[in-house]
C-alpha cells in the first residue's frame, strides 16, 4: 500500500493516481531525490527485517553437545570439573536434564517444542516458529529493530493521508463508517480508507515490537533472558520461583553485554550473522567476583570460570 502511494511521486504511474501521493509530484530535482530516497529506504528496511526473520527462522538456537549428555550417576563429580556452573541446584549439585539426559550449561533450559536443551535459551517464538537461543538471538533482536523502524517509517508517511481522509466524513455519518463504505463501495476515497487500515496495521504490529523490544533490550543490558527472567518471578508454570544467584556474575556492564550479544565487530552489529559474537553458549566471561559491572568498564573483574 505505501508503495503504491509513494509510486507517483518518482514520476511511475501507479493504479492510485498521483493526487493520493505522500510526497508531491514535482519535476524538481530534490523533490524527485527525496521520495527515491524514501522508497529506497522503506525497501532497505523490510529488506533487513525479512532477512532477520529468516535468519532467525533458520538458524538453529544451539543445544547441548553429545559431550554433556550421560546418565551414568558417577558422572556427577567429572563435570563438576569440566563444566562451567555458576547455577546449581539447591542442594550444590549440577544441574541435569532428565528428559534429554544432559548436565546443563548456565542460562541452559529445556524447550518443550523442540525437545531439547538449548543454549541460554529464551522462549520459543511462535512467528518464526523457532527456539530463540545462543546462536539466533541477535538475529532475533534485530527483526524486532527493523520491524519496529520499518512500521515507524509507515505510519509516518500514511498518517497524513489519512488525516486527509476525516473530512469526507460528515456530521450525520461518522469516520468508521465511511471507510466501510469506501472499502465495499470502492472509489477514490477507498485509496485512503485502505491507507488507514495500513496505519491501524502499524500501529499495532509496529507497537507490539517496539515493546517486545524494549524487554529485550531490557534482558540485554542485565546479561539475563527471558526465561530466566520469567522464573525469577514466577510466571512459570509446574515451577518453582527460580532462586537468585548471589551477585550478579552473568552482568559485565552494560557495554560489555551489548558486545557479547552483538559482537565485537561495529560494522556488523546491524546485520544478522554472528560473525565477531564471541563464545559458544557453554563457556561465559563472567565477574569473578560477583557483582555486576556498571558500564563495562571494569575489565580487572572480568574471567572465565571454566
Amino acid at each position: 500500500m505505501l508503495v503504491l502511494v509513494l509510486l507517483p511521486a518518482v514520476g511511475i504511474a501507479a493504479p492510485l493516481g498521483s493526487d493520493y501521493a505522500v510526497l508531491s509530484s514535482s519535476s524538481s530535482s530534490s523533490s524527485l531525490t527525496a521520495a527515491w530516497g524514501v522508497l529506497g529506504g522503506y525497501a532497505l528496511l523490510w529488506s533487513l527485517a525479512i532477512a532477520s526473520a529468516v535468519s532467525t527462522m533458520r538458524t538453529p538456537p544451539g543445544n547441548i553437545p553429545l559431550w554433556l549428555y550421560s546418565r551414568e550417576p558417577g558422572d556427577q563429580a567429572y563435570f563438576h570439573n569440566v563444566l562451567q556452573a555458576v547455577e546449581k541446584k539447591l542442594d550444590g549439585s549440577l544441574r541435569f536434564c532428565r528428559k534429554s539426559g544432559a548436565f546443563k550449561p548456565d542460562l541452559a533450559h529445556y524447550s518443550r517444542e523442540l525437545g531439547l536443551c538449548i543454549l541460554c535459551y529464551n522462549h520459543w517464538d511462535i512467528w518464526t516458529n523457532n527456539a530463540i537461543g545462543f546462536y539466533n538471538h541477535k538475529a532475533y533482536v534485530l527483526t524486532l529493530l527493523y520491524g519496529v523502524l520499518a512500521h515507524g517509517l509507515s505510519l509516518a508517511l500514511l498518517v497524513p493521508g489519512v488525516v486527509r481522509m476525516w473530512p469526507l466524513a460528515s456530521a450525520e455519518q461518522p469516520p468508521q463508517l465511511v471507510l466501510l463504505h469506501a472499502l465495499w463501495h470502492g472509489g477514490d476515497s477507498a485509496v485512503l480508507a485502505y491507507a488507514a487500515l495500513s496505519v491501524t496495521a502499524s500501529a499495532l504490529l509496529g507497537g507490539g515490537c517496539l515493546a517486545w523490544l524494549a524487554f529485550h533490550g531490557s534482558l540485554v543490558a542485565r546479561g539475563t533472558t527471558a526465561h530466566g527472567f520469567f522464573r525469577q518471578i514466577g510466571c512459570k508454570r509446574h515451577k518453582p520461583p527460580k532462586p537468585k544467584i548471589a551477585g550478579r556474575p552473568f552482568d559485565l556492564g552494560y557495554k560489555g553485554n551489548f558486545l557479547r550479544a552483538c559482537g565485537r565487530h561495529p560494522l556488523l552489529w546491524m546485520l544478522p550473522t554472528n560473525q565477531g559474537v564471541e563464545g559458544n553458549g557453554i563457556f561465559f566471561e563472567v565477574q569473578l567476583d560477583g557483582s555486576g559491572g556498571a558500564d563495562g568498564d571494569s575489565a580487572a573483574s572480568w574471567g572465565y570460570s571454566k
